[in-house]
């Protein structure tokens, strides 16, 4: 039953673990994003988004995208993909992109921002498999990973915090190492009780050995007079 007289609780170390956590998470994903993506993942990520929410509702519907489309000598547009372009700082400082080598052997002249009506289904999965090359939830397994892990070294730090104010380590660690050493001493008086020790027997002692005298400490023999013939 709850205690309506108890002090509330209110999780407030708990709570700033998990937006630690998340933060974390969102900081070590977007640097991932800023040095471990190429140029195309990052300029059709948004795309990549809308098409899958708005193609997961309907297999027939058609959106207006703004992609950035390389040119071929032939003034054909096709999708740039892979490494095929670079981003580049322009005048003000905003970023601009340019044809890689790569992008000049696969006969591209140059780059030019072009805006179609697209089926977003199909969108999606062409991204999805030659822009993204099905990766992009792996980018995110090591930041997810790492979050866990600090969540794994937080948490139980602030639970106690929250859920006992007045919880320590220290007493918690001194309290167990008691239990422990009863629990010796209980088994060892345990073990006394069921053997117990019979006292040793004392061995025999030898009469003590008197060392024999050498002939110059012996006292001479006393000689008996001589008798006399007169």
């Amino acid at each position: 039953m709850k205690d309506y007289f108890s002090p509330r609780r209110y999780w407030k170390w708990t709570r700033w673990t998990l937006i630690a956590a998340g933060v974390f998470f969102c900081v070590l994903y977007v640097q991932s994003y800023r040095n471990e993506w190429s140029a195309a993942e990052r300029v059709d990520l948004w795309v990549y988004l809308e098409s899958g929410v708005w193609g997961s509702l309907s297999e027939q519907s058609l959106t207006s995208y703004r992609l950035l489309e390389g040119v071929t000598a032939k003034k054909q547009t096709l999708l740039v993909t892979g490494d095929e372009m670079e981003a580049a700082a322009g005048e003000n400082g905003e970023p601009e992109y340019r044809l890689t080598a790569e992008g000049s052997r696969a006969g591209y002249v140059r780059l030019e921002w072009q805006r179609h009506q697209y089926n977003d289904r199909k969108l999606h999965y062409f991204l999805r498999q030659w822009v993204f090359h099905d990766d992009i939830y792996e980018s995110a397994r090591k930041p997810f990973f790492c979050a866990l892990a600090l969540l794994a070294v937080l948490l139980p730090v602030a639970v106690p915090k929250d859920r006992w104010p007045q919880f320590s380590y220290e007493e918690q660690w001194q309290k167990l190492m008691d239990f422990i050493e009863r629990r010796r001493r209980a088994a060892a008086q345990a073990k006394a009780a069921a053997h117990p020790v019979k006292p040793p027997v004392a061995a025999p002692v030898p009469p003590p050995v008197v060392a024999a005298k050498p002939p110059e400490a012996r006292p001479a023999a006393a000689k008996k007079p001589r008798p006399r013939f007169e």
